[in-house]
């Protein structure tokens, strides 16, 4: 079976062939990060309310990158750094990110009905998966598909600082030009993550949606295999949010290679299902 993902993504200034968090030496003191979660060009999540991490400055060491670089789409280098903060239970980010956003995805389904209001046939087919859904019908396997699809969104978007913190700076995204990746082209005056921040959370939207990969594929075996009549409307459904899904994610991670052509040197590995992201 394919695999249903495309975010498995290393970072290739840390050597890593799949994401992993950093282990990080802190210096003493912790403060608390207030942060709102972006959609790809779109802004703040409607209704959202801050995310808040406790986080503490780090000893920089080799290859710690501090600032997030990028090309314009007219090749114009940019570079944005902040200050070396990171959080410090990576273990319990991953728990809050995953209340924050899957308790919370009906804003992140209507960005997605918005993007796809053109696609007269994924416009009904997930109209109508959400119907099904809310019947409780195949409930499970299209509320696990749904999720994956809502996290994967979520994965393609960016954070930024929305409380007071010592060195964190405004960062005025209408200057630097526009991007072919979407977290870079914000027509907005806003505070970036910090880099630290923002890879960590980038690993634990990963992780998590290895979690939902690993539970829509148990149960989309628990329905090919069962005795008798099979769900097979349901499977249809869920097949197309993922393949969908999966072509979603390889444009994202096109446009962000682009957006990193001629900044570092990076390696990419690319698998027969989607390809690396590097904050």
């Amino acid at each position: 079976m394919i695999a249903i993902l495309t975010n498995w993504t290393g970072n290739g200034r840390l050597g890593q062939r799949e994401a992993e968090f950093v282990s990080y030496k802190f210096i003493e003191g912790i403060i608390t990060i207030e942060f709102m979660w972006n959609l790809p060009g779109s802004g703040p999540i409607p209704n959202s309310y801050p995310i808040s991490a406790n986080a503490g400055r780090y000893f920089v060491k080799e290859h710690d990158a501090t600032a997030s670089v990028w090309s314009t789409s007219n090749g114009q280098i940019n570079s944005v750094e902040q200050p070396a903060y990171a959080v410090i239970d990576t273990a319990g980010l991953i728990s809050v990110l995953e209340r924050y956003f899957l308790d919370g995805q009906t804003p992140i389904e209507q960005w997605l009905f918005r993007r796809i209001r053109h696609d007269e046939i994924a416009s009904h087919t997930y109209a109508e998966v959400i119907r099904l859904r809310q019947k409780g019908k195949g409930s499970d396997l299209l509320r696990l598909v749904m999720q994956i699809q809502c996290l994967s969104i979520v994965s393609q978007g960016y954070g930024t600082v929305h409380n007071n913190i010592p060195g964190i700076r405004e960062v005025d995204h209408r200057r630097l030009g526009s991007s072919n990746y979407e977290a870079y082209n914000r027509n907005s005056c806003d505070r970036p993550l910090p880099t630290g921040m923002s890879n960590q959370i980038d690993v634990a939207l990963l992780k998590g949606l290895k979690k939902l990969e690993k539970a829509c594929v148990k149960e989309i075996s628990k329905q090919v295999f069962k005795p008798k009549i099979k769900p097979w409307y349901e499977l249809f459904l869920a097949f197309f949010v993922l393949f969908y899904n999966l072509d979603y994610i390889h444009h994202g991670a096109e446009k962000y290679i682009m957006s990193k052509t001629g900044t570092v040197s990076t390696t990419y590995t690319q698998t027969s299902s989607g390809s690396t992201r590097l904050t």
